[in-house]
């Protein structure tokens, strides 16, 4: 019978003055066990004593035909080399950092208006489901969009390039968020988050970074209750699994934790998609074997490829089991500061995409996180309709099949931009997208590229700049925003200077949007 999941603390004798005197200051390292050690408590015990170290997490798991036995330990540099001739220790490593790859800082934010008295819904209209009350447009096909004031007001580009469904679409699958907590009591994500557990360094599983609240709007905001954003996934239900701090920071040994709470709750709490908008550049032997297990519990494991705009591989996204997402602008090229390469998977929008916020506000933020979870709610969506199922690697073969080509497709992604309009289609798995260079295999450099656009918002990047702190172009969308653009938005006010910066898309886009709209849309 297989032993149960076991990961928690433990605190072994601490003899003060002696760790870290003669060899520098303790770290922490994560140990990884053969197959055949004992009780991982136990010998993790047995180790430390010697050393007068301190153990942290203890990971004892036999599941889905696996096995992982390992510990973190506080230890000297000395102490640690010397637990590598241990016969029992595999691998004695750092416990790496893990980051939101998006570096926001503190800046104010709007907070959003109320919504006019005609937006807002009658009791019992609205929601999570299609309400009653939405806009009506006029097209070749009908069709309808919901009353969300930042999506009628066209901010929400992202939404029309995937080609989200916006009328009678539903969502039985739960997205597990890893990251920075959710703001529960927001808004417009009143009754999505299912629950919560924190593995952080934070007091409790709550955002106060806005990261996490971020990707659970565009995930899935409650859609069609005149405030706020539109959601691509209406009606998903949503578990906060806290990893990351107050500060967007974490470490291997807290994401595996999270990932392995994942793999033993999944099947209770209908749990079908993970979201890890997250980066390290540490391949950690201890985070491989969780997403392994993760992945053989029956879960789509979504990551963000980064976004350091080059083809430096970055973990947890870079392991096979993972589906990798970089970002595109609204011209679905590949944006200048997306991570890329052919380890990377799909695309899709992560140029300035306006979603909620922590404390109850709304943000526009760009970044491949941005567009992991749009990846996660056409996952969700796929799952739904039962085209994509748990067995690793399917759900990525049908998204893929089904994705639309983009410029960088084949060279800069493997596949191209997710369509939403096609997760319920069965689009076969046929692709001449390349396999994945397997992990710790030098990436093929991608196409020649120009100069990134530089907005240092003085606009004064080198397409010219308007004063406003916005460059201008050199005909090329090479993903307007940089890595740690943040922007407060109004759901009145689509742009500063009374303009709409994405207004041309929406247009350009909205009249195939109609034509396409239906259950799902057209065959692939």
């Amino acid at each position: 019978m297989a032993a149960p999941l076991v990961v928690g603390a433990l605190l072994s004798a601490f003899v003060p003055g002696t760790a870290g005197a003669a060899d520098g200051p303790a770290a922490q390292w994560i140990v990884m066990l053969r197959a055949t050690a004992g009780d991982v408590r136990t010998l993790a015990a047995e180790h430390a004593r010697p050393h007068h170290a301190t153990v942290g997490r203890v990971y004892d798991v036999a599941a889905a035909g696996r096995t992982l036995k390992a510990y973190t330990i506080r230890a000297t540099a000395a102490q640690a080399a010397a637990l590598r001739g241990n016969r029992l220790v595999s691998s004695v490593v750092r416990d790496g950092v893990v980051h939101a790859p998006e570096r926001m800082g503190r800046p104010a934010v709007v907070t959003p208006l109320p919504p006019r008295a005609a937006d807002r819904p009658a009791p019992g209209e609205g929601g999570v489901l299609p309400g009653k009350d939405r806009v009506p447009l006029a097209g070749p096909a009908g069709g309808c969009v919901p009353n969300d004031p930042y999506y009628t007001s066209g901010n929400q580009w992202g939404l029309l390039a995937v080609k989200a469904p916006t009328c009678g679409a539903r969502n039985d699958v739960t997205v597990a968020v890893l990251d920075t907590g959710i703001d529960a009591r927001h808004e417009d994500l009143a009754g999505v988050v299912a629950g919560s557990v924190n593995f952080s360094d934070s007091a409790t599983a709550d955002d106060h970074y806005g990261h996490g609240t971020h990707l659970a709007g565009i995930i899935g905001a409650v859609t069609d209750n005149g405030i706020g954003v539109a959601s691509e996934a209406m009606g998903t239900r949503l578990w906060n699994v806290k990893v990351l701090d107050d500060n967007g920071t974490g470490s291997v040994s807290q994401v595996a934790e999270g990932l392995l709470w994942v793999a033993a709750n999944a099947a209770t709490h209908n749990i079908g998609v993970v979201n890890m908008s997250l980066t390290s550049p540490d391949d950690s032997p201890l985070l491989h074997a969780a997403v392994q297990i993760a992945a053989a519990s029956g879960v789509t494991l979504v990551g963000a490829a980064g976004n350091d705009g080059t083809t430096a591989r970055e973990y947890p996204s870079g392991y096979p089991e993972v589906i990798s997402v970089a970002a595109t602008g609204s011209d679905n090229s590949l944006a200048s500061f997306s991570t890329r390469g052919d380890w990377v998977d799909v695309a899709a929008p992560g140029v300035d995409i306006v979603s909620t916020y922590a404390g109850n506000t709304y943000a526009t933020l760009s970044g491949t996180s941005m567009a992991t979870g749009f990846v996660s709610a056409t996952a969700a969506l796929c799952r739904t309709a039962g085209v994509c199922t748990g067995a690793p690697g399917q759900t990525l073969a049908r998204l893929g099949a089904c994705s639309q080509p983009i410029p960088a497709t084949g060279h800069g992604v493997r596949y191209g931009l997710v369509r939403a309009d096609r997760a319920g289609l069965d689009c076969g798995e046929g692709s001449a997208a390349a396999p994945r260079v397997p992990s710790g295999t030098a990436a093929l450099r991608p196409a020649a590229r120009p100069e990134p656009v530089v907005n240092d918002g003085n606009g004064n990047g080198n397409g010219g700049g308007d004063g406003q702190g916005r460059d201008g172009g050199n005909g090329e969308d090479l993903g307007t925003a940089p890595i740690d653009s943040f922007t407060a938005v109004r759901p009145d006010r689509p742009g500063d200077d009374g303009t709409d910066p994405v207004g041309e898309f929406v247009a350009a886009l909205v009249e195939d949007t109609l034509r396409d709209l239906g259950p799902w849309g057209p065959d692939c």
